[in-house]
């Protein structure tokens, strides 16, 4: 039997169980793990850790210990900034275990998963050499990847006039039918000696020196342009656009939008502004008089990335929203968790009965599809469908999707 390639990786296990540690420490040697360190509860792993000698790659921690127990280890590993991979293993019960491994999210650890006693070794091997490929990729990256462009405050707002807004479209499907019903508009930066520039280098640049409200306007014109051309073509698409919250306590917005809807000729109705969540107005009475203005026009709302904020059911049910999008941070591997798949269906109840439709963003398999279906979700919108494309693309795409897809 050909012995493991050995692993250079540090590895820490925190367990007060010393027979629980002899089984760790073969199982690491089954893995090919030839540096392991080992502490019987918290306050020894900190020690270990605090050495920059021994400092570990990668912990595998006991969450009930005499001493410092897990939990408690956790929080002294964020303040320390801990920068490697973390494990837990554990017997406890499942509910305890997964709010322990929401807590090591929400502490900003790089969270490994959740080795449940008994484990075996095929599992141990999978976290290490999950942590191994993070390693390779890292080294490879940090020779590749290009800082983001600079972009001073002069060039938005040339850029601005001189008409570098473009915009990039990712469709959403009607889950009962696979048909195409709208797109999200999505912001690019297009430089023509520089090239396409991410939005990150441009929308902190225009927030900090006043240019957001006209990069916002700039924005909706493109969207809008591209709405009514596509309606001249037979094409009824919603087109979304992500409008700041602080944009809704201008009072001048609806006439602004008014305006550039005359222009282009757009159809409001087909036109759906998206506002995060985290973001809703503090000052409700300036901007539900945005919102019925706006809504007066015929433009549709949407609440973008709904379950990451602190809104509630009572601000839901004041304001006049369409739609809800639920956050990819809970469509994302619901399917096998079923806290996230309890979330999920609350949310898409709750806007049912608020008489709202539903999109949830970060599909990414036929599974997560099929599981949104069972829920009566209404729309989806994720990678497995397609990567946000040009307007020129997206017809074509749109075309073909629905010729092998679509479900009367």
């Amino acid at each position: 039997m050909t012995p493991p390639s050995p692993t250079p990786l540090r590895v820490l296990a925190v367990d007060d169980d010393l027979f629980q540690i002899e089984i760790v420490r073969e199982m690491l040697e089954a893995c090919g793990v030839t540096d392991a360190l080992f502490a019987s509860d918290g306050t020894e792993a900190l020690a270990i850790l605090d050495d920059p000698a021994t400092r570990p790659d990668v912990i595998l921690s006991d969450i009930d210990m005499a001493g410092m127990d897990g939990i408690e280890f956790t929080r002294h590993l964020a303040t320390r900034e801990f920068a490697g991979g973390l494990a837990i293993m554990s017997g406890s019960a499942h509910r305890l275990r997964r709010t322990v491994a929401a807590l090591i999210e929400e502490r900003h650890l790089r969270f490994l998963g959740i080795l449940e006693k008994p484990f075996t070794v095929d599992a141990l091997r999978t976290v290490l050499e999950s942590v191994a490929t993070r390693q390779q990729e890292n080294r490879a990256g940090a020779t590749t990847r290009a800082p983001l462009p600079v972009v001073t405050p002069d060039e938005v707002r040339a850029g601005i006039a001189a008409g570098y807004v473009h915009l990039y479209y990712q469709p959403k499907i009607q889950l009962d039918t696979n048909r195409v019903v709208g797109v999200e508009a999505l912001l690019r930066w297009c430089d023509p000696v520089r090239g396409i520039i991410p939005p990150l280098s441009v929308v902190p640049v225009a927030e900090d020196h006043g240019l957001i409200e006209e990069l916002t306007y700039a924005v909706f014109r493109v969207a809008a342009a591209q709405q009514a051309a596509w309606q001249r073509a037979g094409h009824n698409l919603v087109v979304a656009v992500n409008i700041s919250a602080d944009d809704l306590l201008r009072y001048d917005l609806p006439d602004r939008l008014r305006t550039i809807v005359d222009e282009t000729g757009a159809n409001t109705g087909l036109l759906t502004l998206e506002v995060t969540e985290g973001r809703l107005m503090s000052n409700m009475a300036s901007g539900m008089e945005v919102i019925s203005r706006l809504r007066l026009m015929g433009f549709n709302f949407s609440v973008d990335d709904f379950g990451t904020g602190y809104s509630n059911q009572e601000k839901l049910r004041r304001l006049p929203f369409d739609e809800i999008k639920i956050d990819r941070s809970f469509v994302s591997g619901a399917i096998d968790n079923a806290t996230l798949r309890a979330i999920v269906d609350s949310n898409i109840g709750l806007a049912h009965a608020l008489g709202m439709s539903v999109v949830a963003e970060g599909a990414e398999s036929e599974a997560d599809c099929a599981l949104l279906r069972s829920l009566a979700c209404d729309e989806v919108q994720g990678f497995y469908y397609c990567r946000p494309v040009p307007s020129a693309r997206l017809i074509a795409w749109k075309t073909e999707w629905e010729a092998a897809h679509v479900r009367d």
